[in-house]
């Protein structure tokens, strides 16, 4: 687990499917942290998806 000094670290998410959302919607990230500095961080792969989908299968 990664601590950064910033209470809202900026996040980078590298992927490899697009997955269309707008802002304000609600989506689950998951994927390998790899802290920057002490204000940023990146997900790689960062995985996407609607807060409220099943997470069984992958998005399309």
């Amino acid at each position: 687990m990664l601590i950064y000094e910033t209470l809202d670290p900026e996040v980078v998410c590298v992927i490899y499917e697009i997955y269309i959302c707008q802002a304000g919607d609600r989506v689950v990230l998951s994927g390998t942290l790899n802290q920057i500095d002490a204000d940023h961080a990146s997900l790689d792969p960062c995985l996407h998806y609607p807060a409220d989908a099943e997470r069984t299968q992958p998005l399309r």
